[in-house]
Formats: C-alpha cells, sequence, structure tokens
C-alpha cells in the first residue's frame, strides 16, 4: 500500500468514526453503555466469524494472544468514549479523540529516543489551542468529566495505534488479529454489563438498524 493509499484509508476511518458518535448517542437513549457496546462489536463478530470462519479455524496462538491484548486496550477506548457521550457533544468528542493521531509520532518518538519532527510538534501545538478553545466558554476553561474522558481516549487510542503497527509486524494473518479484538472487546463488554447493567436487546427497528451500521462500520 503507497503512503498516498494509506493516508486516504486514514481519513475514511477518522470519517466514519466521527459519524458512529452520532448513532452512538442515538442508542443510548436506551441502552446502557456496556450493553450497547457488546451489542455492536459481538454483532460484528459474529458477522466476520462467519466470513471469514476458515481464517479462524487455523489461527495461530500468538494471534489469538495478540487479539486479545489488543481487545482489552479498545475496550478501555471505547468505554471511554461511549461513557463520555451521555455527557458531552459528539463534535467535542470528536475532536478531543481525534489529538490521537497528533499523539502518535511523539509518543514514537519517544520510544524511539529520537527528536520529534517539527510538523509534528507545530501540529501538536496547534492541537492543544485547539481543544482550549473548544472547552473556552467565555467565563473560562471549562473540561467536564466528558471531556477528561476523552482526552484519556486520545491518549489509550494513540497507545493502540502504536501496538497494532508493532504487532502487525508479527502477524500475517491482520485479519485474524482484528477479528479475535472485536471478540475479545465485545465479550468483555458483555461481562460487564451483566455485572453494572440490565442487559437487554434493542427495543425499536431504529435501535437496531443503528447498532447494525454501527457494527459493521466498527
Amino acid at each position: 500500500m503507497t503512503k498516498r493509499r494509506a493516508e486516504i484509508l486514514l481519513t475514511c476511518v477518522i470519517a466514519v468514526r466521527a459519524t458512529s458518535l452520532i448513532f452512538t448517542k442515538y442508542c443510548l437513549r436506551e441502552m446502557g453503555t456496556f450493553n450497547l457496546l457488546f451489542m455492536r462489536f459481538l454483532t460484528a463478530f459474529v458477522l466476520l466469524a462467519i466470513v471469514f470462519c476458515r481464517r479462524l479455524l487455523h489461527i495461530k496462538r500468538s494471534t489469538l494472544w495478540r487479539g486479545m491484548v489488543l481487545g482489552v486496550l479498545f475496550f478501555a477506548i471505547m468505554s471511554c468514549e461511549v461513557t463520555a457521550a451521555h455527557t458531552t457533544a459528539a463534535a467535542t468528542i470528536s475532536a478531543l479523540v481525534n489529538t490521537a493521531i497528533i499523539m502518535v509520532p511523539l509518543m514514537n518518538a519517544v520510544l524511539l529516543r529520537q527528536r520529534p519532527a517539527a510538523v509534528a510538534l507545530i501540529s501538536a501545538a496547534g492541537a492543544v489551542c485547539g481543544v482550549l478553545l473548544l472547552n473556552w466558554t467565555g467565563q473560562g476553561l471549562r473540561f467536564g468529566s466528558g471531556e477528561l474522558l476523552s482526552m484519556l481516549e486520545a491518549v489509550l487510542y494513540a497507545c493502540g495505534i502504536i501496538l497494532t503497527d508493532r504487532f502487525s509486524h508479527h502477524e500475517k494473518d491482520t485479519l485474524a488479529l482484528g477479528i479475535v479484538q472485536v471478540g475479545t472487546l465485545g465479550t468483555l463488554a458483555l461481562i460487564v454489563s451483566f455485572i453494572w447493567e440490565v442487559p437487554h436487546l434493542p427495543a425499536t427497528p431504529h435501535t437496531w438498524l443503528m447498532i447494525l451500521a454501527l457494527a459493521h462500520g466498527l
């Protein structure tokens, strides 16, 4: 894959994730945080497992382990996002979470013990200014629980991108890796939903459609 195609794909991913927040807020009208997460990701896992069942039958133990690690990390990421969606506007969450793109090169520079590129530092400064303006109310900065969770999600998301990159270099079947990740995330959400919530199926066709859309876009 060329660099330009990778950049276009990344842009599409950001657009899909930002759009999914709108569907998430709609579903939260009748579902709890973890109830929604397990419905979304277990539905996606079942669909993927049916289509790519042959790959899962021959999955390596190392792939299974790495997929589970990623699943745990992205469970934390999505928990922050959906919890924040209860009290924070989708646009605000999207803007804060997408600062992860700026964090990745900075974190990589630290891990590799290299000096960050000038463009990365300038982008980071711009992102910080944007976050401050986004949370300026006229009477000072306002950082509620939703904004703080979104910032935590951005940090975890950046870590997830770097870890996924590291794991993918050791995997021949990255699709199987992703399927295990989705299944792990959904299973953890199901467990937590039974502990903290009263899990139930969507009550309206519109909510089912939203969940299917979320499962399709991940």
